[in-house]
């Protein structure tokens, strides 16, 4: 591709942007205008409110099967958490979301389940 062809294609990818950008911030006026409140203006969250979603997410960590193997494994192991985490991902130990053990999560997940 040449200059020519490259400053073409870019020109109109910008112009696109710039269109995006227009029809983006009509669509929010006109929503304004309707009276629709935008985003989440003067959310509150009670104190118990927090509490429930602290216990909630505490119990389906709890619950997960994931967790429940991985510590069965890391409690009986001596070492630091970065060796465990290590362990885990060499053995195939995967986490709720299927990512890999970071030493932080291996020291949550010791914590979570000795409370």
């Amino acid at each position: 591709m040449g200059t020519l062809e490259q400053s073409i294609y870019f020109g109109m990818a910008q112009q696109e942007r710039e269109y995006i950008s227009q029809r983006t911030k009509a669509a929010l006026q006109a929503l304004k205008q309707k009276g629709v409140k935008l985003g989440a203006p003067n959310v509150t969250f009670t104190a118990n409110m927090r509490e429930n979603a602290l216990q909630k997410r505490r119990s389906n960590s709890l619950q997960n099967d994931a967790n429940k193997r991985a510590y069965a494994v890391v409690k009986v192991m001596s070492g630091n958490f970065s060796e465990k985490a290590r362990f885990l991902n060499e053995n195939g130990f995967l986490t709720t979301k299927g990512k890999t053990w970071k030493p932080n999560q291996v020291k949550r997940l010791v914590n979570l389940f000795k409370s």
